[in-house]
């Protein structure tokens, strides 16, 4: 109870969140199982809180790096403009839509949402997914890292159907691996800040870690196993259950009600866990005068 208090004592998360009301209506069997896949990403990942962002669906997910967004209240959303309300030569430049901003007292501030917040916006969510928009979801944990293989492969290289099991069998201990189109993967692995901090730098802003360290070993990572276009370890991953609505994983469907069909984001392995063989590999490629290097060379 003592390291809990003293590590977690200033942690005013709860203020942070958005507050999302449940839905008066039943839901539908469909979004009870988004519902849980939701919970069970989350969970997974070890966080309390996410930041929520709807990518058009020509926007390339590789560059979120000082993406273009459009900032709105999640009140707001419903009024946003639909993939299928404006013109992709409109949109060019443009990423999607931020949700979760509002003004307080006069002053901008960003609100997150809770794994709650998310199941009570299934409604909501399902309606833009269906419209064209993509959803992502952005873990905003105070005290740890995320790193991100997207489009994963295989730990020798080489594509395969489940590239997560030959990172496990390589000692490796991803918290999330997801399969987010017909083909592709990602593979997220979890570690905490305080390794990463700077000897002699109190407080959690990004000045007292080593996050240029930590973002060039992600960017190395995903030259060598994932895609090198990548930018911004703080990255957006995509939320389970939902579609993926890239025009290029379109699939024409004979037989059916509809013509095209988008594949569902798969959940392929899930385990609240950190990954200590990727910290000490992310440290190797950080400063010298950073907490964990010294529990390296012991």
């Amino acid at each position: 109870l003592a390291w809990l208090h003293e590590h977690f004592k200033n942690d005013l998360t709860h203020e942070r969140n958005v507050g999302i009301r449940t839905t008066e209506r039943e839901l539908f069997g469909s979004e009870i199982v988004i519902n849980k896949l939701v919970k069970q990403q989350m969970d997974a990942l070890g966080c309390s809180e996410a930041r929520i962002t709807l990518m058009f669906k020509e926007s390339d997910e590789a560059a979120q790096k000082d993406a273009q967004v459009e900032i709105i209240p999640e009140s707001d959303l419903v009024s946003g403009a639909a993939d299928t309300n404006e013109s992709p030569t409109k949109r060019k430049g443009k990423f999607g839509y931020l949700i979760g901003n509002r003004t307080v007292d006069g002053e901008k501030t960003e609100k997150f949402f809770n794994a709650r917040d998310i199941q009570n916006c299934v409604g909501m969510l399902r309606h833009r997914n269906g419209e064209g928009m993509n959803i992502l979801m952005t873990p905003m944990d105070r005290h740890c890292f995320y790193i991100l293989i997207d489009d994963a492969r295989n730990r020798d290289g080489k594509e395969s159907e489940s590239p997560v099991q030959s990172w496990i069998a390589a000692g490796y201990k991803p918290c999330l691996a997801l399969k987010t189109s017909w083909n592709s993967h990602q593979i997220i692995f979890r570690v905490p800040k305080e390794p990463f901090r700077i000897i002699g730098r109190e407080g959690n802003d990004d000045s007292c870690f080593d996050r240029p360290g930590l973002h060039n070993y992600f960017q190395k990572l995903n030259q060598d196993y994932g895609d090198p276009r990548i930018s911004g370890l703080r990255h957006g991953i995509r939320l389970a259950g939902y579609r993926n609505m890239k025009p290029k994983h379109e699939r024409i469907v004979e037989g059916k009600d509809w013509s095209i069909e988008h594949p569902f984001v798969e959940i392929k392995h899930a385990e609240s866990t950190f990954c200590l063989k990727t910290q000490n590999e992310a440290l190797k490629a950080c400063r010298l005068d950073v907490v964990g290097r010294a529990d390296l060379n012991r």
